[in-house]
């Protein structure tokens, strides 16, 4: 079995089409909805990561990455680029955070100035 077996066809199909610019690093089985994969970009010679998402259609479907991509933040991942795929999938790109998420860096233990840090962060 493989990272890619139990994926929707579409999403499958998308991944297949990716691997022709992208090495697949790494897939992530953490989050409630949609696929997570880490990647190398050989064009950009990037460390990528690449969430699929499926929504209804309409003009919420693709509101996080649009959301995203509007906040110019040190705070915030860029969005480098978003595609729909087919029965209501999309994606998006961001750079990847090798740092890990905020579920990682509590699991680690910060101190409370750190703690403090990450607060200010969060909320600028």
């Amino acid at each position: 079995m493989t990272m890619f077996d139990d994926l929707p066809e579409a999403v499958g199909a998308e991944v297949t089409r990716l691997q022709a610019t992208h090495d697949i690093v790494e897939r992530v089985h953490r989050g409630a909805t949609g696929y997570l994969f880490f990647a190398h970009n050989r064009v950009l010679d990037r460390a990528v990561a690449i969430k699929f998402y499926e929504g209804e259609p309409g003009a919420g479907q693709h509101l996080e990455p649009n959301q995203l991509a509007r906040i110019r933040s040190d705070n915030v991942l860029p969005v480098l680029d978003a595609h729909a795929v087919a029965d209501g999938w999309a994606y998006f790109v961001t750079p990847r955070c090798h740092g890990g998420d905020l579920d990682d860096v509590i699991a680690r233990g910060v101190s409370a100035r750190r703690a403090v840090d990450i607060v200010q962060g969060v909320c600028h």
